[in-house]
């Protein structure tokens, strides 16, 4: 039975199987495969089962078959003495692909990561499931001061370009509705907006992304040209008591009577005044959850000669 304890180091991997560590590094980062774990001082630690895999993988290489398919083929394997019983999970092991990638400071490796990612599924489970945990766990990683303000900066760059060209694939010419996306006037975030807008993609919608730091006569602006039949705002970072009190009601008024929705980590902490200027205050953490509310929200305003 293979051992799935991380133990060896990267030189004695080379030694073991006859593959470069530059290989080792470009195999981990394209494919996934192997995916070594990290020390406490971040040196690669493969396991018994991570030399058998790169094994196999040299041997398929050796004969011919690109590395692409390679990897996809042992990584698929049924054979016992490579994958056994265990069930290896591709959104856990995508999710910290992307996370080392970017504690590399690796911008290809991150872009890579993400692309391999998007393979695993529809564009709004692969945000929910490995982008978004991953956001959370390179800002603890920051607050703990494990990664710098750089690296931030780099994946956020990095990751929003990829969504954004996920965003515009994933959209449907035949789309009967039209959301427009904004962050908050102090707020800098702006990939839960993608994250979201690839939802409602799904959802039939097309998207409309204004980006960060939007001030209500933007929106205002944006209502007048587009049409949408509903406006998203979200909210992230705390909120001065006072700029909400004074931008909310704004917000409210520049939606034209449009359906408008308030969402993000932070919406709770608005809601009242969301709720007072005739918006909708979403606080519940799966997205997905929204479309029951909002489906309801619309029928009413349709019934009542509403935009």
């Amino acid at each position: 039975m293979s051992n799935r304890n991380p133990r060896h180091r990267i030189q004695a991997v080379v030694d073991w199987t006859g593959v470069s560590a530059a290989t080792l590094r470009s195999w981990e980062r394209r494919y996934g495969l192997p995916s070594p774990e990290r020390s406490a001082s971040a040196y690669r630690l493969f396991s018994d089962l991570d030399v058998e895999l790169i094994r196999e993988m040299r041997k398929l290489v050796e004969s011919g078959v690109p590395a692409s398919e390679a990897a996809r083929r042992v990584q698929q394997s049924t054979v016992p003495s490579l994958i056994e019983t265990e069930v290896i999970d591709p959104y856990a092991a995508a999710q910290t692909r992307l996370v080392d990638a970017v504690d590399a400071f690796d911008a290809e490796g991150i872009r890579e990561a993400v692309e391999v990612a998007l393979t695993l599924g529809p564009a709004s489970t692969v945000y929910e499931r490995i982008i978004r945990p991953a956001l959370v766990k390179i800002g603890e990683l920051w607050e703990q001061g494990r990664l710098g303000v750089g690296q931030e900066h780099l994946a956020s760059q990095v990751i929003e370009t990829a969504l954004r060209n996920a965003l515009r694939l994933v959209q449907s010419a035949d789309a009967t509705r039209t959301i427009v996306l904004a962050a908050y006037a102090h707020e800098q975030h702006t990939l839960p907006l993608y994250g979201v807008g690839l939802r409602f993609a799904g959802w039939g919608y097309r998207v409309h992304v204004l980006g960060a730091r939007t001030p209500p006569d933007a929106v205002a602006t944006a209502v007048s040209r587009l049409r949408p039949d509903v406006v998203g705002l979200s909210i992230t970072l705390p909120v001065a008591p006072a700029d909400a009190e004074r931008l909310i009601p704004a917000y409210g008024e520049s939606c034209a009577g449009t359906l408008w929705v308030v969402g993000g980590t932070q919406a709770a902490s608005v809601s009242a005044l969301v709720t007072a200027a005739g918006g909708l205050a979403f606080t519940a953490p799966d997205a997905g959850s929204l479309r029951a509310p909002l489906e309801r929200a619309l029928r009413l305003r349709q019934g009542t000669g509403s935009h």
